[in-house]
This record gives structure tokens, C-alpha cells and sequence, in this order.
């Protein structure tokens, strides 16, 4: 699963795995309201029941623990109104980090052009949490996966015409790879289905005992 393939936005280290994940997981529950979560997950021929968790949200803290916290808050949510699923449950969350600070979903129009600015010719972090309720040991299993994600140096003109396209609403980071926001990417170091959102080789690892 270390195989590096060409995908759209360079090289990535990435196993195409997406029809294990459809014969490891003919139908889940997304315990989500993301749409683009949903969408993706049904692009791969899976069976998605999506339900929405409404938690309070913590922003405080390391990238990386504040989306396995808020994963973990959404996964109790849904569990106390479902206590024996009768299928796999997952629930993620996503940040982007830019110099050690979590950066989520911009409140309006003037901070996703400053969020898109500031990640203009830079590295930057993603982390997505995963806690998945594995219906067949009856356990709950979680992890995070990380991936490194370089922009392309943006003009004044590239920014304003990405943020006119009203693609950066509701995503983490201020873009999505899989809509416009791809063309802002110059290169990924790691999975890029972790960047959509829905880590594949991290849910394929829960299943199969990781964790």
C-alpha cells in the first residue's frame, strides 16, 4: 500500500484501493451531515445511510488531537440514539494546519481569501480523524491520518476567481481537491483520499484490526 501512482495533482502515495474498501464495505452509515463525504463514498458503488451528529465542536488544542476528539464526540452522539448498529458506523473530521495553526472552515468570504492566500506556495497539513464502530466485533476503533499538501504560487486574479466559484463554503481549509480547489494544488506527500475527507487506507486498517 505504499505504491506511488500519478493521480491529477502529482505524485501521490497511494494504493488504489477503493474497490477492497466497496467489497470491505457493501453498505455503512455515515454518521456525517458532509455531503462530499457522502458523494464520494457513493462514487465507489458503496450503500450509504447518512445521518447527521450534532455535537459541540472543540477548536482548542493540536491539529491532530482536536479532529480524533471531535470524531470521537460525533461517534458518542450517534451511538446514543443507535446503541447496536447493524452496520459499520464511521465519523470523521477534518482541519488543515499552515505553521503548527488549525485552520477550519472560513466563517465568510474575507477569511477563505485570506486562508487561500496564506496557503499560496506553501506546505501545509491535513488531518482527518476516523472512529469507526465495527458492527462485526462490536468494538470501536479510531486513528488519524496525515497528508502534506503543497499550493501553487496564486496570483490576486487565480484567488479572487477561486473564491468567486463558492467552493471553499463548508470545506475545511477554504477548497476541496475534488472540485475546483484541485487546481490550486501543486503536490501531495501521502493519501490523498485523506485530503477529500474519507481517509480510505486508514478505514481499510481499522477494519482489518488496526487500532
Amino acid at each position: 500500500m505504499d505504491k506511488a501512482v500519478r493521480a491529477p495533482f502529482g505524485n501521490v502515495k497511494y494504493d488504489p484501493s477503493e474497490g477492497l474498501l466497496r467489497k470491505i464495505f457493501p453498505s455503512l452509515i455515515l454518521a456525517s451531515s458532509s455531503p462530499n463525504r457522502r458523494e464520494y463514498l457513493e462514487s465507489l458503488g458503496m450503500e450509504v445511510t447518512q445521518v447527521k451528529t450534532d455535537v459541540f465542536e472543540t477548536e482548542d488544542g493540536d491539529a491532530s488531537l482536536i479532529t480524533l476528539e471531535n470524531a470521537k464526540r460525533k461517534m458518542d452522539a450517534y451511538l446514543s440514539t443507535d446503541e447496536t448498529p447493524v452496520k459499520d458506523v464511521i465519523t470523521l473530521d477534518t482541519l488543515v494546519a499552515l505553521d503548527g495553526k488549525a485552520i477550519g472552515k472560513p466563517d465568510g468570504v474575507d477569511e477563505a481569501r485570506a486562508i487561500i492566500s496564506s496557503l499560496s506556495g506553501r506546505w501545509h497539513t491535513v488531518y482527518t480523524s476516523l472512529v469507526l464502530f465495527d458492527k462485526d466485533k462490536g468494538v470501536i476503533k479510531s486513528g488519524t491520518e496525515t497528508t502534506f499538501v503543497k499550493f501553487k504560487e496564486l496570483s490576486g486574479i487565480d484567488v479572487n476567481a477561486y473564491i468567486n466559484s463558492g467552493d471553499w463554503e463548508g470545506a475545511a481549509g477554504g477548497y476541496r481537491i475534488q472540485r475546483s480547489g484541485g487546481r490550486l494544488v501543486e503536490e501531495i506527500d501521502g493519501d490523498w483520499t485523506n485530503v477529500i475527507g474519507i481517509p480510505v487506507l486508514l478505514l481499510l486498517k481499522l477494519k482489518s484490526g488496526g487500532n
